[in-house]
């Protein structure tokens, strides 16, 4: 609540440095693999980015790990893409599923804090409801955007655009 807090109140500090997106994102991807195992998804990855980015390291990490999270928690039997490419201008991250999805009426609710799609108190998947709002506000910090697409019953896909190169305290970032 305190990052959230942070990021909405322009607080936070960007840390740029030199960082190996490919490693940072393979490292995530090993953290994942027991959640999407234990719910029987099978997890691609396909990354393709420079060796080194300047960034805030842990706040893509962040994004990424949370983004990568919820496709494993909204998804049962299912398969998850991690896609990522970095180009000269932009940095652009790309989390798929074959999960539940989400209703079009309830799309722009999900980026909303402490809220989810089924709020009752008999839901079945658990959570704060912060970390798309987290994330969203992290890319936001970097210049970037977080959207998604999807469809009930067919899956999402959340993609992180970060522009590059990242400029310091153009974004409400300090």
């Amino acid at each position: 609540m305190l990052d959230l807090a942070r990021a909405e109140a322009g607080k936070f500090d960007l840390s740029l440095v030199e960082t190996d997106i490919s490693a940072l994102l393979h490292d995530a991807q090993k953290s994942i693999l027991p959640l999407a195992a234990e719910r029987n998804n099978k997890f691609t990855a396909e990354i393709d980015c420079p060796v080194a980015i300047l960034i805030d390291r842990d706040k893509f990490q962040q994004i990424a790990l949370n983004l990568m999270t919820n496709a494993c928690k909204f998804t049962y039997n299912g398969e998850i893409y991690l896609r990522c490419k970095g180009r000269p201008n932009r940095l652009l991250l790309e989390v798929e599923d074959t999960g539940v999805g989400i209703a079009e009426k309830d799309i722009d609710s999900v980026f909303e804090p402490f809220r989810q799609v089924d709020m009752s108190a008999s839901r079945a998947f658990g959570g704060t409801g912060l970390g798309l709002a987290i994330s969203r506000q992290f890319a936001k910090l970097m210049g970037g955007e977080i959207d998604v697409r999807s469809e009930l019953g067919a899956g999402s896909v959340f993609t992180a655009t970060i522009p590059l190169p990242i400029k310091l305290g153009a974004y409400g970032a300090k």
